[in-house]
């Protein structure tokens, strides 16, 4: 790892370098690998000397980062032809998810539900292609939600350590932690909707006896679990996992709580107290380390929930003004909500890759052809 002013750039890629990668990190922080050997880390150290470290092959690139200087890699853009670098076309967004079998396993499991969306429809099963067509649609829509939100993070931290004042261990408000916390309730409304769609699923597939026997149809998390999950007298290991997960300390539980928090009582930014967002540093070997913000979660969303519904909140007004307006310290025990969607999104997407695997219909890649093309196939040069 060396620090310095400035990043040497290359005429030519190198062999065997696919694209270039804008890689989000924890905090907010980024690096930045062109079509070259070195990548570079965004905001500069707290010394404010930027860093940079060489990167010996392609696919050396998230090891590093992940294994070697112990960051939280939360997604990638990349950049491999012309309509994405002029942003003439989306980004190529991939949320980046280790430990499990494969990083990419969110992007992996939406291509798989929209086959398996393609092969109901070719078999003209209308219930299963409009359900896996929202889990894949949702998927995506939520690992957008996410990069949304890091580049809200990128953008706050950027703004304060433009300004001159980043200081470690700080609390703050601006336009951007505004921003923050609206992204964050998007992202846990619609992480709910993904919820609630896959337990869908495993109720009607999974356990489709058990659900032919329920009164209604079941489509909701909690109709999963009372109707069908908990009757079960030998539950398989998804239905243990799924009780647990579902249960008080679980991540759905943790997950329905925060939603549950945002439609029924208040936004969680000011739902107990005023949240502000947060300055910390990421370690970094040969420098003082590198600026972070974080965006605090309660810690208990449920408990704030009941707080409210009991009136124990506005007991004391007096502590209730000072609580909202900031005088009183951070919200005690939390959690990041850029980390804590990250995780989110990695239960969900795991349960949406155990649940493609138990389709009733195989997942089949659409084919085009001359049977199911209407008019020409122009192919434009750019």
């Amino acid at each position: 790892m060396e620090s310095q002013a400035s990043t040497s750039t290359v005429d030519q890629p190198p062999e065997g370098w696919r694209s270039a990668r804008f890689v989000h990190v924890q905090g907010g922080v980024r690096v930045i690998n062109g079509f070259e050997h070195q990548a570079r880390i965004e905001p500069a150290a707290l010394n404010r000397k930027s860093a940079q470290f060489d990167v010996a092959a392609y696919h050396h690139l998230f090891h590093s980062i992940h294994e070697l200087l112990k960051w939280k890699i939360i997604g990638v853009d990349f950049v491999s032809h012309v309509l994405e670098a002029d942003r003439r076309v989306p980004p190529n967004w991939r949320t980046f998810l280790p430990p499990v079998a494969s990083p990419w396993i969110v992007d992996d499991t939406i291509l798989t539900w929209r086959n398996i969306s393609n092969a109901a429809h070719e078999k003209r099963d209308g219930r299963l292609w409009d359900l896996a067509s929202r889990i894949a649609y949702q998927l995506r829509l939520c690992s957008w939600r996410l990069r949304q939100l890091s580049d809200v993070y990128s953008d706050c931290l950027t703004a304060k350590v433009r300004d001159g004042e980043f200081k470690v261990g700080s609390a703050f408000d601006d336009g951007f932690v505004q921003l923050g916390y609206f992204e964050v309730q998007s992202l846990l409304i619609d992480g709910c909707i993904l919820r609630d769609a896959l337990a869908e699923f495993t109720a009607n597939y999974v356990y489709a006896t058990a659900a032919a026997n329920s009164k209604a149809r079941i489509t909701t998390m909690s109709g999963l679990r009372e109707r069908i999950l908990k009757k079960q007298e030998s539950p398989e290991a998804l239905a243990v996992e799924l009780l647990a997960a579902s249960s008080d300390g679980g991540w759905l539980y943790d997950l329905g709580a925060y939603r549950d928090l945002i439609i029924h009582a208040a936004p969680i930014v000011k739902a107990e107290r005023r949240l502000l967002a947060l300055t910390g540093a990421l370690p970094l070997a040969g420098s003082p380390g590198v600026p972070t913000i974080t965006l605090p979660l309660p810690a208990d969303p449920n408990a704030i929930r009941s707080s409210r519904s009991m009136g124990n909140l506005f007991d004391d007004f007096d502590e209730q003004v000072r609580r909202f307006a900031g005088s009183v310290g951070s919200p005690g025990a939390s959690r990041d909500a850029l980390e804590y969607a990250h995780f989110a999104l990695g239960g969900l997407a795991t349960w949406a890759s155990e649940l493609s695997r138990r389709s009733p219909i195989a997942p089949v890649m659409p084919h085009f052809d001359a049977s199911n093309i209407i008019g020409p196939v122009v192919i434009k040069r750019v």
